[in-house]
C-alpha cells in the first residue's frame, strides 16, 4: 500500500509509463494529465496498491472504498464511476468499492502481477465490508462501431448477465472519432453479418474470467479517448485465481 511520498511517486511514475509511454492514452507533453493523478488519490477512502518485482514497481491500482454512515446507505461515494453512471439493482446491504487506474507494465503482463494487486484489493475490501467492485473497463478503442461490436460480443458471451444496471448520467454523450480502431475494415464488415470469430479486448475477457460482468452499454470518455463499459463484480463470484493468493 503506497503511503510515503516516495511510494506515491512510484505510483504516478508507473501510471505515466503505462498510460503515456506504452498505451498512448495521452500525449507525453501534457503537464498534469488527469490520468496520472487526480483529487481522488488524496481522499481518505483511497488505497493505492502497488506490486513489486523485487524493488521495481510493476503494477498498481486505486481502490476507492465506500463512505461510512448515511452516505454509504445512499451509495453516495466519491468515485470516478459516478461521473458517468448511477447504479441500480444493489440490495440494501450491499457496499461497493471502485477499482480505478489499474495498470501493469507490458513486460510483466501475464505474469500474475494483476492478480496480485487484485488480491490485495480484495483483502482491503473485505475488511471494509465491501460486497461488490465497480469499475470503468476499457474497450481499447475510440471507434463507435467497434465499441458496438465489442458490446455485442460481451452480450453473446453472457458477460452482461448481471442484476445491477449502470444508468448513464449524460443523455447525449460524446462519441469517439475512430483514431484508435480495434477492428480492421474487413473485420468490421464481417461483424455486420456475424460477430463469430471477432477478437475481443483482453482486459474485458480477463475481468469476465475473474467473475466481472458489464452492467450497461459503452460510454465514451473524452479525457481518456476510449470507450468503457460499466463493470460490476460480486465478491462472492471472484475467481479462485485471486481468492487463493496469499496476501
Amino acid at each position: 500500500m503506497a503511503s510515503t511520498v516516495s511510494e506515491l511517486d512510484q505510483v504516478f511514475h508507473l501510471r505515466r509509463r503505462v498510460f503515456v509511454e506504452e498505451v498512448g492514452y495521452i500525449e507525453s507533453g501534457d503537464a498534469e494529465p488527469i490520468q496520472l493523478a487526480d483529487e481522488f488519490d488524496s481522499l481518505s477512502t483511497a488505497r493505492l496498491i502497488v506490486a513489486y518485482d523485487e524493488t521495481e514497481p510493476v503494477a498498481t491500482l486505486r481502490l476507492m472504498l465506500p463512505e461510512q454512515g448515511p452516505a454509504a446507505r445512499r451509495h453516495d461515494h466519491a468515485m470516478e464511476v459516478h461521473d458517468a453512471w448511477r447504479f441500480e439493482g444493489f440490495d440494501p446491504g450491499d457496499r461497493y468499492a471502485e477499482l480505478a487506474r489499474m495498470c501493469v507494465l507490458r513486460s510483466h503482463r501475464r505474469q500474475g502481477a494483476s492478480l496480485a494487486i487484485l488480491a490485495l484489493a480484495r483483502r482491503e475490501s473485505l475488511a471494509a465490508g465491501v460486497t461488490h467492485w465497480v469499475a470503468r473497463a476499457t474497450m481499447e478503442t475510440d471507434h463507435p462501431e467497434d465499441a458496438r461490436l465489442i458490446h455485442a460480443i460481451a452480450q453473446a458471451r453472457g458477460h452482461c448477465d448481471v442484476p445491477q444496471r449502470a444508468i448513464a448520467l449524460d443523455p447525449s454523450p460524446e462519441t469517439g472519432v475512430g483514431l484508435r480502431p480495434f477492428y480492421s475494415e474487413a473485420e468490421r464488415k464481417a461483424g455486420a453479418d456475424s460477430i463469430d470469430g471477432l477478437p475481443y479486448p483482453r482486459a474485458l475477457n480477463l475481468f469476465a474470467g475473474l467473475g466481472a460482468r458489464y452492467a450497461g452499454p459503452p460510454c465514451f470518455l473524452p479525457s481518456w479517448g476510449t470507450y468503457v463499459l460499466p463493470l460490476v463484480l460480486d465478491m462472492c463470484d471472484l475467481s479462485s485465481a485471486v481468492t487463493e493468493l496469499p496476501v
